[in-house]
């Protein structure tokens, strides 16, 4: 079956069409505000690699699969809807008070004040109560609604958040209110925190469930406009999106949980990597993924993919299960800049796609890693085959020139400082990955994706004392890639806290069922065979008094009484391999119980012979500046490399959409799915 998978990013929109085995990818430049117009070049694009009409080539794709910015870009740029928040009276300042600290610094008195998405006067209470056990006191006051929504429609409010005590327990009041909302401001959307995050913790509940109304219409738009622009163009099929779990969900369920897209992006390479990591049977993979705005890194750890709830986003608490994720400011459009110390800074500052870096001639003045990159000649202008243009060498010259005269440096020397400083942010997001964490990067492998992540990997590799990179073929299209090979799925999540002593297999049993319930049938209404639908259990774990959690797994099939100490037993490892300690003497809680439903991706690429060992031959040669000085380095066609083949750097490997950097100390292979293997050699 022929399928596109499209990643839109900050600069560039990728693609790439599976179609009876064949990996056909390419690259346009992305079209913000007008993201829609940017997937829509792409697809048009596509079908002229097929040689068709886009009318033709659109009516015979049965999938599209997307992974979007849209609803994190809401958040980050504050474009979003005007909320009103409807909460147990009493309670509207949890969501400004927050866990009552200053999360970006303890001790800096010069942080302004945090700023909710609600501001004070839209959040209303609501005479209501459910206790602690779930045992309703008070039943939703209809009155309190209605006056709520007279005082939301005078404000213009777009989109109503319902954030009640304990809904988690027993939803009834806040869908009462949710009626009741929806009845008395028609055509406005309403977010139950019950139904966006049924957790413990009101704070991060109700901040999810606020971002969540907040972004939700303008993604419901983007989704209605995407839906309707593809079907005046000839699309019949259906289109998917990647959420920031890292699973293919549909449109419909989205829109009205909207705030599960906003780790789209890196979710899409965590998967690629995944993907790679199962292939080569590579359980420890550090993946990052170096684009034209950012630099993400994530961490493949014991062949599952490193996952967290503790997200914050531009001083918001988003509560969701997500790819643990690193992203940082340093793409081949982060603008390189000197600070008041006169210090050279790359980033966060990104050129993005309008204008672009000095060299895409676009109208874009400030020196940036792309415009580096062409200057110590890892890049050709002649070669840059994704796009219809040339890159403008002299322009990129201009460029860096001007901002080294603030420091000193001639152009070469600047290009070069450019490369290095970046290099150094990029292997500290790593550093902070892991070794910060406690992880030692060295058991782990390099797999380096992004248009501009394998001119770096070598550098960045050696930073964090990593001896072994791969590079997909792909890695120009990593993050597309990684969509295409999710699996398909949803997660299920319910809190009911108690000790290890008051859990009981039957209760045990009685939530899991419930999840596994309701999983199931939402996945076999989309369309999954029911046979074919995985399930992962998780919980929440912690010791009684303590502040933090890990994650269990929960065994699978029927649950007795056993598999109760079973799963203590486990928190104990695995609290030990986190913290590097135990209490085996002191009482656990259970707190969240999680559930991972899936249907995992049949995407199987092709395989190739793997020939003699045999040196490539060399299309032609470039001066480039290595180690401070200019050394001609010979250029190789990514398309003429076979498997088998075996590359002494230094040298440049050129794909259709990224080019590969292998420098001297280096040996460069190709195994048979075309992945390259960059391994450093002793001196």
């Amino acid at each position: 079956m022929r399928v596109a998978a499209i990643d839109i990013g900050g600069t560039f929109t990728d693609c790439i069409v599976f179609d009876e085995g064949r990996l056909l990818s390419l690259k346009v430049p992305s079209t913000p505000p007008d993201l829609e117009r940017g997937l829509l070049d792409a697809l048009a694009h596509a079908a002229a690699l097929f040689g068709k009409p886009v009318s033709e080539f659109l009516g015979e794709l049965p999938l599209v699969l997307q992974g979007t910015t849209a609803a994190l870009n809401t958040v980050l740029t504050r474009t979003g809807a005007k909320v009103g928040m409807l909460t147990t009276e009493g309670f509207r300042d949890v969501i400004e008070t927050r866990r009552g600290i200053k999360a970006e610094s303890l001790y800096n008195v010069f942080i302004p004040p945090y700023e909710p998405l609600v501001p004070r006067h839209l959040r209303l209470g609501v005479g209501e109560r459910t206790r602690y056990t779930g045992e309703v006191l008070q039943p939703t006051e209809r009155r309190d609604v209605e006056v709520a929504a007279a005082e939301f429609r005078a404000q213009g409010v777009e989109s109503v958040a319902v954030c009640f005590l304990y809904s988690y327990l027993n939803p009834g009041n806040e869908r009462v209110a949710g009626e009741l909302a929806t009845k008395f401001l028609p055509g406005i959307a309403v977010s139950l925190s019950s139904e966006v995050l049924p957790i413990w913790r009101e704070y991060e509940r109700f901040s999810t469930t606020v971002i969540n109304a907040y972004v939700a219409p303008k993604l419901a738009n983007h989704l209605n406009t995407l839906e309707r622009k593809l079907g005046e163009s000839g699309f019949r099929g259906h289109v998917m999106l990647m959420t920031g779990g890292g699973l293919l969900e549909s449109p419909a369920y989205c829109s009205s949980r909207a705030v599960h897209l906003l780790g789209s992006g890196p979710a899409g390479s965590a998967n690629a990597a995944l993907y790679i990591s199962r292939a080569l049977e590579l359980p420890n993979v550090i993946s990052v993924d170096m684009g034209g705005t950012s630099f993400d890194v994530c961490l493949i750890r014991d062949g599952q993919i490193k996952t967290t709830s503790d997200v914050w986003i531009d001083g918001h608490r988003v509560a969701v299960k997500s790819i643990d994720s690193e992203s940082i400011g340093a793409g081949g459009g982060s603008i390189a800049w000197v600070d008041k110390r006169q210090l050279l800074r790359v980033g966060p500052q990104s050129a993005g796609a309008v204008p672009g870096p000095a060299c895409y001639g676009a109208g874009g003045v400030e020196p940036t890693v792309t415009d580096a990159n062409l200057v110590m000649g890892f890049l050709a202008p002649s070669t840059f085959r994704w796009g219809d243009r040339s890159l403008d060498r002299k322009a990129s010259e201009v460029a860096i020139r001007r901002v080294g005269e603030a420091i000193g440096l001639d152009a070469d020397r600047t290009a070069a400082a450019i490369y290095e400083t970046v290099n150094e942010v990029m292997a500290n997001g790593i550093i902070r990955l892991t070794t910060q964490r406690g992880i030692d990067p060295r058991d782990f492998v390099l797999v380096a994706g992004g248009g501009a992540g394998a001119i770096h990997a070598a550098a960045i590799a050696e930073r964090v004392g990593l001896d072994h990179i791969v590079v997909p073929s792909y890695a120009g299209v990593y993050s597309a890639f990684g969509i295409l090979s999710c699996d398909r799925g949803v997660e299920a999540a319910r809190s009911f806290p108690c000790t290890e002593s008051d859990l009981t297999a039957e209760t045990l049993a009685g939530i899991y069922g419930e999840l596994e319930r309701e999983a199931t049938t939402h996945l076999v209404e989309q369309g999954v065979a029911s046979g074919s639908i995985a399930l992962r259990r998780t919980v929440d774990m912690r010791y009684v008094k303590q502040f933090h959690e890990v994650e269990v797994d929960v065994p699978e099939g029927d649950l007795a009484a056993g598999d109760i100490e079973t799963i203590v037993r486990r928190f104990h490892d695995v609290h030990r391999r986190v913290y590097t300690f135990s209490m085996e003497h002191e009482r656990v809680e259970f707190l969240t119980f999680r559930l991972r439903a899936s249907c995992v991706s049949d995407l199987r690429l092709p395989t190739y012979a793997e020939g003699t060992e045999k040196r490539p031959r060399s299309t032609d040669e470039r001066p480039c500046l290595v180690d401070g000085a200019r050394r001609s380095v010979p250029v190789f066609d990514g398309a003429r490399f076979e498997p088998g083949d075996r590359l002494e750097g230094p040298g440049l490997i050129e794909e259709a959409t990224t080019t590969i950097y292998v420098p001297a100390r280096y040996v460069c292979t190709m195994d048979r799915w075309r992945n390259y293997h960059l391994e450093r050699v002793a001196a």
